[in-house]
């Protein structure tokens, strides 16, 4: 029981870190989406140099997981509302 606790201190510590804690549902969308542009312009440039397949590895899996945060927390954002209608 002692280990658990320690880690989930650590888990917290490392979102509080990341500045991941205390955050709405959009500004943690935000981030995953600018985590996200990161990681696909890296790959991009990787892609160009065919070099560092570890580091594309890695990139790619990322990407994937990034991918999955995303779509789990689609139910969570708040809807946006009807559109707006515009008056003419």
């Amino acid at each position: 029981m002692k280990n658990c606790r320690g880690d989930q201190r650590r888990r917290r510590n490392a979102l509080a870190d990341a500045g991941l804690l205390d955050i709405s549902p959009h500004e943690f969308h935000e981030k995953v989406m600018e985590a996200k542009r990161f990681v696909i312009d890296r790959l991009s440039e990787l892609v160009k140099h065919e070099d560092h397949p570890e580091e594309r590895h890695s990139l790619a899996y990322s990407l994937g997981a990034l991918k999955n945060v995303e779509e789990n927390l689609q139910p969570e954002l708040p809807s946006p509302g009807p559109p707006k209608r515009r008056e003419s």
